[in-house]
């Protein structure tokens, strides 16, 4: 962001989601299509405190941790992402 001048959302979208045209990879889970038919995480042995099978909310990244682990995708996604880099 600081050599471009551009927010990472707008060049990843430009450098690598658009060209290997993955659409159900981003940022926000919930505006991604096939969101409501997607596997949800329960509780196992963590986090403590919270009962075993206790459906788990998603994780949410700050815009500072963001870059670094907040994108959600598909397999067929990830496959293609991939097969873009072999």
């Amino acid at each position: 962001e600081r050599k471009t001048g551009r927010e990472f959302d707008s060049l990843l979208q430009e450098k690598v989601l658009n060209p290997l045209r993955l659409k159900h990879t981003g940022y926000q889970p919930a505006n991604l299509p096939g969101y409501s038919e997607r596997a949800h995480g329960h509780v196992g042995d963590q986090p403590k405190f919270m009962a075993r099978g206790t459906p788990l909310a998603d994780w949410e990244f700050n815009d500072f941790l963001r870059p670094t682990a907040g994108i959600s995708s598909t397999a067929h996604d990830l496959l293609s992402f991939a097969q873009g880099h072999i």
